[in-house]
């Protein structure tokens, strides 16, 4: 929703595993870059209408400020260099760009429940145990992600993702949309320009 109508040239990464959503930049050329699988990306690049790109996000093939708008989904989580993966991505967009980096929250709400019910029934688990992905090299807190782009972003909005899973959750997802409690929202949209 945050990159529709966003004019341009439009750049849209997966992560290493899937690309995760595609927009529409109403002019010029969209290009899905895509996964180790290039199938995957050629597949959802038809889908969308989008020029298939097979590259590692912290490698693009791309010359700097190609692009108008990015976007990602859960792209650093798995890069070795999280950091280098956020200068590529603000290399390649123009000055006065959008970026719209999103993740899955380490301090999901629901992780943390998960981890107090077992700690409480006697059972341990290694701190990965709670990954919301088991190929998942680490997570992020919002400050964390913050930290990791604010030397390459500046960042201009912050969106919480809630839950999809009944009334409860309905209620969780409009408790996090508020600026306290934001810290425990399923996921971190940011929206972003290059510095």
């Amino acid at each position: 929703r945050l990159v529709n109508g966003a004019g341009g040239r439009l750049l849209i990464g997966g992560d290493l595993v899937q690309v995760s959503g595609i927009g529409r930049s109403g002019r010029g050329a969209t290009v899905a870059v895509g996964p180790s699988s290039p199938s995957m990306t050629a597949a959802t690049a038809v889908q969308e209408g989008a020029m298939p790109v097979v590259a590692r996000l912290d490698q693009l093939p791309f010359r700097e400020r190609a692009f108008d708008t990015i976007a990602t989904g859960n792209a650093f989580e798995r890069l070795d260099n999280d950091a280098e993966g956020a200068r590529e991505l603000a290399r390649v967009v123009r000055h006065g760009g959008r970026a719209v980096l999103s993740g899955v929250n380490r301090d999901d709400a629901l992780l943390i429940r998960a981890r107090v019910l077992r700690g409480l029934g006697g059972v341990h688990h290694p701190k990965d145990a709670f990954l919301h992905s088991n190929d998942h090299i680490r997570e992020y807190s919002w400050r964390e992600l913050e930290r990791l782009l604010v030397p390459a972003f500046r960042i201009l909005r912050r969106h919480p993702v809630g839950w999809n899973r009944g009334w409860k959750s309905a209620i969780a997802s409009s408790l996090v949309r508020r600026a306290p409690a934001r810290r425990f929202s399923s996921a971190m949209v940011l929206e972003a320009e290059p510095r």
